[in-house]
């Protein structure tokens, strides 16, 4: 199987893959026209939705060889280009962009200060942080090598030379060379290979494609992981890909700190009546330590407040 051109982008191949993996209509692997998918502009989860346009804008090739479970190749997809797959309460499939920065419905606050809500801040893992990254792509079967690569080297020596970018236009190397100098070295301060995983890229077939893995493995590389539990009645209605701000109450010493989260798996525990989640905090957070006594959470949306005492 390859791509044609009519699923030459990573959110219209997503959707092609899901359809064909429905086998109600056909024996043939062709697309099926009782598949589930959710579509509709401004629907949450949709294939549809403005927020993947920046993935949806990515050209990309692939061709399939040997045979291959849905699942790997959705997996496969969704690695690539950072798209988080999931089916909801009404069995449609759906898709988000873990670096969407707006939402198709109403983004909800959480002001949470109760000790027992918030898990410990996880920060990255220290051992995939690679100062020089690099992303290999416009993949040639036939001699099963990439033709073109764009990569930074020498970022621990502090001092800029042009010859340390290769691969970009004019300008970018130095933008990207100081953006991991700044952002990546300070985590760090060593040299480790580059993970497979992020720097070969089989998909991705041109710069514009190459330039958006570079910026999501950077942010990757960067983001802190954070785990809170709600009550079942405030949470039971989110799903994976869900924006929300999270507001910590103990914080508020230092001012407002408001900070967007994107949620990358929940566990409900009716018994409990709560909800985990867990996500990637998308600002920048230091330390998320508690001071203070108070066990009232409260939940903010559309204008109205709701409180909920945490025994």
């Amino acid at each position: 199987m390859s791509i044609d051109a009519g699923y030459g982008n990573p959110v219209d191949f997503l959707r092609y893959v899901l359809r064909c993996q429905d086998w109600g209509d056909n024996a043939t692997g062709v697309p099926s026209a009782s598949a589930r998918i959710r579509t509709g502009v401004g629907v949450e989860g949709s294939f549809d939705s403005v927020t993947l346009d920046t993935v949806r804008a990515i050209h990309i090739r692939l061709l399939v060889n040997e045979q291959i479970s849905t699942k790997d190749m959705v997996d496969k997809i969704c690695k690539q280009f950072n798209l988080l797959q999931y089916t909801d309460v009404d069995g449609y499939e759906c898709v988000k962009y873990l670096f969407a920065t707006s939402s198709d419905v109403t983004i909800p606050t959480y002001v949470i200060g109760d000790t027992q809500a918030v898990d410990a801040l996880e920060y990255p893992d220290t051992s995939k942080i690679c100062v020089n990254p690099r992303v290999n792509y416009n993949y040639d079967y036939a001699t099963s090598t990439y033709k073109s690569s764009v990569y930074l080297d020498n970022v621990q020596r502090g001092t800029y030379n042009p010859a340390y970018a290769v691969g970009f236009s004019a300008g970018s190397g130095f933008i990207y060379w100081d953006k991991c100098r700044s952002e990546l070295w300070p985590l760090v301060r060593r040299v480790e290979d580059m993970d497979t995983e992020w720097r070969d890229n089989e998909f991705i077939i041109d710069y514009r494609g190459a330039l958006l893995r570079l910026d999501n493995i950077i942010k990757m590389m960067r983001m802190k992981k954070l785990s809170i539990t709600v009550p079942y009645e405030l949470g039971y209605s989110l799903k994976i890909g869900r924006i929300i701000i999270v507001s910590f109450a103990h914080l508020s010493y230092l001012g407002d700190k408001d900070y967007q989260f994107v949620i990358t798996g929940i566990s409900e525990s009716k018994v409990g009546n709560t909800v985990s989640i867990t996500g990637y905090l998308q600002n920048e957070v230091d330390s998320l330590l508690y001071y203070g006594s108070d066990s009232l959470l409260i939940y903010s949306e559309d204008g109205v407040i709701n409180y909920r005492r945490i025994q």
